[in-house]
């Protein structure tokens, strides 16, 4: 099964540099039906360096465009970034 992710003009607008748990990325996860169904919004983090998201124990990897929207949000803040879509595969 995948979860297609949104990151929103609202995520981008509200999201904070340098946060693993409230860039825009953070923010459209945890939005997500999925996780607010699950009631495990908290537990969500972003990390480029790792590049996953850890939602209750589980590790997921990105695509390299998330990775490279999450560097464009954080390091240049003159370029805006756009709103975006991806997946990730959950595991069954």
């Amino acid at each position: 099964m995948k979860m297609k992710i949104k990151v929103c003009q609202t995520h981008i607008d509200e999201g904070e540099h340098y946060s693993c748990r409230n860039c825009p990325v953070a923010l459209a996860v945890k939005s997500h039906p999925t996780v607010k169904r699950l009631g495990c919004e908290e537990h969500v983090m972003v990390s480029t360096s790792r590049i996953d998201i850890r939602w209750l124990g589980d590790e997921y990897q990105l695509p390299a465009k998330v990775k490279l929207f999450i560097n464009q949000f954080d390091k240049n803040k003159i370029k805006k970034v756009k709103p975006f879509s991806f997946e990730i595969k959950l595991r069954s």
